[in-house]
């Protein structure tokens, strides 16, 4: 996917894991892994994927009122799975 060795999605909407496999398919994109969780949670879940990215892209769900602060916890989430942070 643009030249990545691999990518790993996180989503925890089931429908949006299909709409994405799909998607894959349909482009004939085949180095890419989904991982269905939550991702505010990654950093409270030893689920090994701390420091394994190079690169993290993230689509936190901000802006309602009753998600405050989740966007915060979706940036943890990226910098625990980033090898290196810059400041």
């Amino acid at each position: 996917m643009l030249g990545a060795g691999s990518v790993v999605g996180f989503e925890i909407d089931s429908d949006a894991l299909k709409i994405c496999r799909a998607n894959a398919e349909e482009f004939e994109i085949d180095n890419f892994d989904l991982v269905s969780c939550d991702v505010s949670k990654l950093s409270e879940e030893p689920l090994g994927f701390a420091k394994k990215f190079d690169t993290v892209v993230l689509n936190p769900p901000f802006g309602t009122k009753r998600n405050w602060g989740l966007d915060l916890a979706f940036v943890r989430s990226g910098q625990i799975c980033k090898m290196t942070i810059l400041d």
